[in-house]
């Protein structure tokens, strides 16, 4: 009988998956709040701090929740006691450091959220509904809004934008027939509507900049390979100029030249701003 319990106990061992089991790393990042990049074995793994989630960049307190985790565990040595792995296959898990839960400590600060969509954990709510009470931290804003709820009308603002972009590229097709400008106006139309579905920026310039401009030129080759991309003038701002970069290379390749288009190649300049493609 005790051979038979060991065996089951080794059997059921070997049932969990590898992911699942606790290890020990060093922290080389921090993302935000509730994201770290954790070094084990040479290898970097994506850590999403389970049952927590903290302010989003553009929130008041994001920078606060990303200064306290780094300043908890960065450059120091962590455990990781993995739960399961998300859509973008980052390890969802428990942090500790030195015996303290990294995601129980953000509670206790007030720097974030019990994350109740995906966690169930009672010590976890106990500890947010005490930062409440107690108006600790983002908690000192009684209107303070939820991440996944500002998540969620920032996408909402993004595609409303996105699709007024979009009405006024295809108005711009139908109105303009191919009889009233040339074939390569049109084309360079085209080529901006399959760019602008493409673009995807969120961030929140600051007061007086919102209309920060990045523009870049390229090339687009008789099978539609867009080549030489080069920014003609840059906004300033990384996520800008990055975002719109994305846009043109991720559009590659594109709609090929049309019939009669006797070109080596088509030069065009697209200009990227907060509110979209222009």
């Amino acid at each position: 009988m005790r051979h038979v319990k060991v065996i089951s106990v080794l059997f059921f061992i070997l049932l969990i998956p590898s992911f699942l089991w606790a290890w020990t790393g060093d922290v080389i990042g921090i993302s935000d709040g509730d994201t770290i990049t954790v070094l084990k074995d040479k290898t970097q793994f994506k850590i999403r701090l389970y049952g927590i989630d903290c302010p989003e960049k553009g929130q008041a307190f994001s920078n606060k929740a990303k200064q306290f985790t780094s300043k908890m565990v960065f450059k120091k040595q962590v455990e990781i006691k993995p739960v399961t792995k998300d859509r973008y296959g980052r390890t969802v898990a428990w942090v500790y450091v030195e015996g303290k839960s990294l995601c129980e400590e953000l509670l206790k600060a007030g720097l974030a959220w019990h994350y109740k969509k995906y966690s169930t954990d009672q010590v976890l709510s106990v500890l947010e509904i005490k930062a409440r009470k107690e108006k600790v931290g983002l908690w000192s804003d009684k209107n303070a809004i939820a991440p996944w709820d500002y998540r969620r009308s920032r996408k909402k603002a993004k595609t409303k934008r996105q699709d007024g972009d979009s009405r006024n590229i295809r108005k711009s097709l139908n109105v303009l027939g191919k009889g009233d400008i040339e074939a390569i106006d049109l084309y360079r139309l085209e080529i901006a509507y399959a760019i602008n579905k493409n673009w995807a920026f969120d961030q929140k310039l600051p007061i007086g900049r919102e209309k920060a401009m990045a523009s870049i030129a390229f090339k687009v080759m008789p099978d539609g390979q867009i080549t030489e991309i080069e920014f003609v003038d840059r906004s300033g701002y990384q996520g800008l100029d990055n975002s719109a970069y994305k846009a043109v290379a991720g559009s590659s390749p594109v709609k090929p030249h049309p019939a009669g288009l006797n070109r080596p190649f088509v030069k065009m300049g697209v200009r990227f701003t907060p509110d979209g493609v222009r």
